[in-house]
């Protein structure tokens, strides 16, 4: 087989699998207002800290590395980017705010059917979904709790053969890359339209 029948084939199965595949949001997530960085005269320094936790059809499961470090690097860089804070500091007792941000990755995907539409070549459908849920609850430096932001989204995952209907293709991971940002950029927004960064109290001496 000559290199040219090669690439011929290898795009077609591509292209036959964005076909047996898209991705979408159930538009929990409302577009959130912009942020305006020089409404902050006097950016505050923040401590991150983030915990995960991964719910797998109603059971908890392992926290994969890769999973737990991809969103911490994403939160860290959103924060940094954002431009409401001078710095985001790893000293937790000398901040201005604790920003803790809890994840819930509550998935659901019924094994059975996933492999009978494999074994029918994708003809028999099957769905699996990943519901993400973000809670920041943001402190003074005294510890003092200013309040907290719930923001949550959901991807739904769908298999079956030529989805034509589905046009245009949404790729899973770019979908989840998305939703990922659009999450963590509305739980920053909406704590900063709550004013939880204007906030913090005289620290204790």
């Amino acid at each position: 087989m000559n290199t040219n029948n090669v690439s011929k084939i290898l795009f077609v199965l591509a292209i036959g699998s964005f076909m047996n595949c898209i991705a979408y949001t159930s538009d929990l997530l409302q577009k959130p207002n912009p942020v305006d960085p020089a409404t902050v005269t006097v950016k505050p320094k923040v401590f991150l800290k983030t915990s995960f936790k991964i719910v797998a059809n109603g059971n908890n499961a392992p926290i994969n590395v890769a999973f737990q470090n991809n969103w911490t690097n994403a939160i860290v860089g959103k924060a940094k980017n954002i431009g409401l804070f001078s710095e985001i500091t790893n000293n937790e007792f000398a901040t201005d705010y604790v920003l803790d941000i809890a994840l819930e990755d509550n998935g659901e995907a019924n094994q059975a059917l996933a492999v009978l539409t494999g074994l029918t070549l994708y003809i028999f459908p099957s769905t699996a979904s990943d519901h993400f849920k973000m809670t920041m609850t943001v402190y003074d430096g005294n510890g003092t709790k200013i309040g907290s932001v719930f923001k949550e989204e959901k991807i739904v995952l769908w298999q079956q053969l030529l989805l034509i209907f589905g046009m245009p293709f949404y790729y899973f991971p770019s979908t989840v890359r998305e939703t990922q940002d659009a999450l963590i950029t509305s739980t920053f927004a909406e704590a900063y339209h709550q004013g939880y960064f204007s906030k913090a109290k005289p620290k204790k001496k």
